[in-house]
């Protein structure tokens, strides 16, 4: 993740940029690598995604709220409790131990 931080903000400086705020800048950066790991988490089937993609929907509800973008925020709270409510189902139905069985 510190990887894809440093890209990203580099990436802002090397290629230029309008965007003053620097606060937005950071959460960009961490968003970015936030979806590199919960991407690479979810090939691997870890138990982990689940937080994963939690921190990355409260990242970018900030990012949104930075920007004004009322839609995004109500999509990323949509998928806040969709996660909830998927996780809770993943471990009531015993999806866990039917994937550590295989």
């Amino acid at each position: 993740m510190l990887v894809t931080y440093t890209l990203v903000f580099l990436g802002f400086y090397w290629f230029g940029t309008t965007i003053k705020n620097q606060f937005f800048k950071h959460t960009v950066a961490i968003i970015f690598g936030i979806s590199l790991v919960g991407n690479i988490s979810t090939a691997f089937k870890y138990e982990q995604t689940f937080l994963t993609w939690s921190f990355y929907n409260l990242a970018q509800i900030i990012k949104n709220v930075i920007q004004g973008n009322v839609a995004n925020i109500v999509k990323y709270v949509f998928y806040i409790i969709n996660s909830i409510l998927t996780f809770f189902d993943w471990r009531i139905n015993g999806d866990v131990k039917k994937t550590k069985e295989e």
